[in-house]
């Protein structure tokens, strides 16, 4: 009879992805309470971003802690469904910026060309063809780029706040490639995890008063 394995799998990335959650949360709340007060799409869309955030990032944390005990497949699982959750937040992102950018006739066109691009990564990603998923994201990862660098060539309030949140979000992306883990209990994950939080408020703070 095969043993159970009772021990946690990385309980530390599991406070940490809770805490992301929980602040997520909350900006994606007060973010909706703006929309209804203002009633501007690019304030759901913001809070959106951040519910979708905050619902990745508590499913992680339940991985983190509970995915040996249950079963070593549930690891594998978490995987696809955080390429399911990049590509809607990718999306999410997208449709920010179609909205402050983008005149109305051609908005609906592009957000049909970037909801294909995404079904596609989520065909490439899931096949294991990291390269090809990648690849098609790219003219996204531009037009993204492009609406933050626009806002900022505007003197938008709250661009450079959006700039410097994505900047470091950025940097603990190449941190956590680079896989640096500190120890064991607190590895690369966490250090992603806490980097993210201090990016994220940046871009909360960003968005909450870009509308204006």
């Amino acid at each position: 009879m095969k043993k159970k394995n009772y021990n946690l799998h990385e309980p530390s990335s599991s406070i940490t992805d809770l805490i992301l959650s929980i602040v997520c949360f909350l900006w994606s709340y007060d973010l909706f309470e703006k929309y209804i007060l203002f009633n501007s799409n690019i304030l759901l869309l913001c809070s959106t971003f951040f519910f979708i955030l905050a619902f990745g990032s508590f499913l992680g944390s339940f991985f983190h802690m509970f995915a040996k005990i249950i079963s070593k497949k549930l690891i594998g699982f978490n995987m696809k469904l955080a390429i399911f959750i990049s590509g809607l937040l990718i999306l999410i992102l997208s449709f920010i910026y179609i909205e402050i950018i983008i005149k109305h006739n051609l908005k609906n066109i592009f957000r049909f060309l970037f909801l294909l691009s995404i079904v596609f990564y989520f065909f490439s990603a899931l096949s294991y063809k990291l390269y090809k998923s990648l690849i098609i994201l790219i003219p996204i990862f531009i037009f993204i780029f492009s609406g933050i660098l626009y806002e900022i060539l505007n003197n938008s309030i709250g661009s450079k706040e959006i700039a410097i949140g994505f900047t470091i979000i950025t940097c603990g992306l190449i941190i956590w490639k680079s896989g640096f883990s500190p120890h064991k209990y607190f590895n690369k994950n966490d250090i992603f995890h806490l980097i993210s939080i201090i990016g994220l408020w940046y871009i909360y703070s960003g968005y909450k008063v870009l509308f204006f």
